[in-house]
C-alpha cells in the first residue's frame, strides 16, 4: 500500500513513516513545504486543501498533523479545518482509508476511561480534536474512517514532561504522592506509530482510545531506578485534604501529580497485541546516560 503520513516531520510523524516502511508498505510524506519535493512526498497546504489529483494513487492516509497549544482559532484551524479539508480531498481522490490521530482530551478530566465514557471535552484542544473526528465522519460512506484516541506520548528522543519528572525523582529524597494510587495511561511514539499503521489495513471504523497496557505509576518509576542501581526517592502519602486543595487551587500541579487518567484494559485494543516498544522499556532508556540512549536494547 502507498500510505501518506501527514505531519511527517513531527515526532509521531517520523515514527509513523518508519513503521509504514517496516510493515512493508510504501511511505509517502505529507509536507507543507512547497517547491521541489522529494519523490516520496506530497504537498499538503496549511489549510489541508490538497489537490485530489496528487492523492489518486494513495491507498490510505494517517493524519499525524495537529496543534496542541495555541488560541482557540489556531487550534480550530489546524485540528479541524485542516483535517476536514484533507479528508474531503482524499474522499474525492478515492482514498479508501483515513486514520486520524485523536486524543484522550475529548473525555475531559476523567480518571477512568472505559467503553461507555462519554465525549465531554473541557479544553479548547479537546473540543478541536472532537470536532475533527466529526468533520471526518460527516463525509459519510465516501471513505472508511478510523480514529485512535491517544494519551500522553513520549520516547527517548522527545521525552516531553517525562524528562523533568525523572530529573525531580532523581534529585529529591522525598516525593509526595496521593493517598490513593495514581496511574496514567501513556504510549511511546514508536508504539503509537505501529498501532496507527495496523489500522490502515483494518476494517474497523469509528473511534477508540488506545494506550500501553502498562500504565505509568510513581512506583514503576521508582522500581526502574532501583533496578539500575540509581537512587529513588521515598514516596510519601500526603493527606487527602491537601491533595483536594491542590487540585482545586493549583490544578496544573494537582492534575499532573495527583490525578489518574487510565484506560480500562477491556477497552484497550493494545491489550491484545504485543507492542514492539513499551512504557517500561522507553522509561528505562531515559534513565541511561544520554550517549547510551540510542544503543540497541
Amino acid at each position: 500500500m502507498r500510505i501518506l503520513v501527514n505531519g511527517a516531520t513531527g515526532a509521531l510523524g517520523r515514527a509513523t513513516l518508519a513503521a509504514v516502511a517496516a510493515a512493508g508498505h510504501h511511505p509517502v510524506a505529507g509536507t507543507r513545504r512547497g517547491g521541489t519535493l522529494p519523490p516520496q512526498a506530497i504537498f499538503v497546504p496549511a489549510d489541508g486543501r490538497a489537490d485530489p489529483a496528487v492523492l489518486t494513487d494513495i491507498d490510505a492516509i494517517i493524519n499525524c498533523a495537529g496543534r496542541v497549544e495555541g488560541s482557540e482559532k489556531e487550534l480550530y484551524s489546524t485540528n479541524v479545518e485542516h483535517v476536514g479539508n484533507l479528508g474531503s480531498a482524499a474522499a474525492t481522490a478515492g482514498v479508501r482509508r483515513f486514520v486520524q490521530v485523536g486524543s484522550f482530551s475529548v473525555y475531559g478530566p476523567v480518571e477512568l476511561i472505559g467503553r461507555a465514557t462519554p465525549v465531554a471535552p473541557s479544553t479548547a484542544y479537546g473540543h478541536s480534536k472532537s470536532a475533527a473526528e466529526q468533520a471526518l465522519y460527516s463525509l459519510g460512506d465516501a471513505m472508511s474512517v478510523r480514529c485512535l484516541r491517544l494519551p500522553f506520548m513520549f520516547d527517548r528522543g522527545k521525552p516531553a514532561l517525562m524528562a523533568p519528572l525523572i530529573a525531580m525523582f532523581r534529585n529529591v529524597p522525598l516525593f509526595p504522592v496521593s493517598p490513593q494510587p495514581v496511574a496514567r495511561s501513556m504510549l511511546t511514539y514508536p508504539d503509537a506509530a505501529v498501532l496507527l499503521v495496523r489500522e490502515t489495513v483494518s476494517k474497523v471504523t469509528g473511534s477508540d482510545p488506545v494506550a500501553d497496557p502498562t500504565p505509568f505509576t510513581y512506583e514503576l518509576l521508582a522500581e526502574l531506578l532501583r533496578m539500575r542501581g540509581l537512587r529513588a526517592p521515598t514516596l510519601v502519602r500526603v493527606p487527602g485534604g491537601v491533595v483536594s486543595m491542590l487540585r482545586r487551587y493549583a490544578p496544573s500541579i494537582g492534575q499532573r501529580l495527583f490525578a489518574s487518567s487510565v484506560l480500562e484494559p477491556d477497552a484497550n485494543p493494545a491489550s491484545r497485541i504485543a507492542l514492539p516498544h513499551g512504557l517500561r522499556h522507553e522509561i528505562a532508556m531515559l534513565l541511561e546516560p544520554k550517549n547510551d540512549r540510542t544503543a540497541t536494547p
